[in-house]
């Protein structure tokens, strides 16, 4: 974009402006498929959820349908699964797809643990109510406005839960006050695929609770919409960009700004950033703090000698320079 000031009438000094930005759109536009053989209020909740957004679109399959059209989707829900989904594992493996599981009472823990390598469940076969625990150190987007003190209990099958893959939990396991350190919604990653998996279902009853409190079904529909977005974009992108000039003269501030998104490139207001600047001649160097000023992080380096410099920005913890 460029933007451009009329101007004034007399005025000496017309060389700042004009100033020229660039903005990135995110093209959420995708294709879901609900993968699910039985019927349950949580598929339609979901396909509500989903299509809030209406770039986004959501088509329940039965899994014994042809499934060769699905590697045309952007991302497979798969409901309950059970030995008639073999197919579809089949396609995630050979395509890398991401995909989304829903666990409950009706799913077929012997076919699961032995066609993913994601997780393996030692089932106690015995259904129970669990609730949920929020993980408050979560990394890979904000979940803090999605609290979870009043929703109801969902539907899990006790067992002990291996994960074997790289996860974060967004949700852990209470049972009867007493938390399990088990998961209950998690992240997970390998070389070939994201995906997210929730052990439980009736997660209608989490969205009807939050539009009871909220009148609305906002908080709900906003955090399947970031664990959609994590799931569906691939593309790489940016996360940490850079504002500044090249050469500082006079008494005019000299700063560094930087804007910092999380993974599902939503803009993080909390992070933890700082910018290394070294003398190129006498090696000399510093690290100072990036402040948040809006929507963006700042460093004053005002203080300065003359002189050439060379600098790095980085996010603390988050190993991005």
């Amino acid at each position: 974009l460029n933007v451009q000031l009329t101007p004034l009438q007399n005025e000496k000094n017309i060389t700042n402006n004009n100033r020229q930005v660039v903005l990135e759109v995110i093209d959420e536009k995708t294709e879901i498929a609900i993968v699910s053989e039985i019927l349950h209020p949580d598929l339609g909740a979901l396909k509500k959820s989903i299509e809030t957004n209406e770039q986004r679109k959501v088509s329940l399959v039965n899994p014994s349908d042809d499934v060769s059209s699905l590697d045309s989707f952007d991302l497979l829900i798969l409901y309950q699964p059970e030995e008639s989904f073999t197919e579809i594992y089949e396609l995630i493996s050979n395509k890398g797809l991401n995909y989304f599981t829903i666990t409950g009472s009706q799913t077929d823990w012997s076919f699961l643990n032995a066609i993913q390598n994601s997780y393996q469940m030692n089932s106690f076969d015995q259904n129970e109510e669990v609730f949920p625990i929020l993980n408050g150190g979560f990394t890979k987007f904000d979940i803090k406005e999605f609290e979870v003190e009043d929703l109801p209990p969902l539907q899990t099958v006790l067992g002990e839960l291996l994960i074997t893959t790289s996860f974060e939990n967004i949700l852990e396991q209470k049972i009867k006050g007493i938390p399990l350190n088990e998961p209950l919604f998690a992240i997970l990653e390998t070389n070939e695929n994201r995906e997210a998996v929730l052990y439980g279902e009736d997660i209608w009853k989490w969205r009807m609770q939050v539009f009871k409190e909220d009148k609305s079904f906002k908080r709900f529909d906003d955090l399947m919409a970031k664990v959609i977005l994590y799931l569906t974009d691939s593309n790489p992108r940016t996360r940490l960009n850079l504002d500044y000039q090249t050469v500082y003269e006079g008494s005019g501030k000299a700063s560094i700004k930087a804007t910092y998104f999380d993974e599902t490139y939503i803009f993080d207001p909390k992070a933890s950033l700082k910018v290394r600047v070294t003398n190129s001649e006498t090696t000399d160097s510093n690290e100072l703090p990036m402040l948040l000023k809006n929507d963006n992080y700042q460093t004053d380096l005002s203080s300065l000698l003359p002189g050439n410099y060379n600098f790095e920005v980085l996010v603390e913890t988050k190993g991005i320079a």
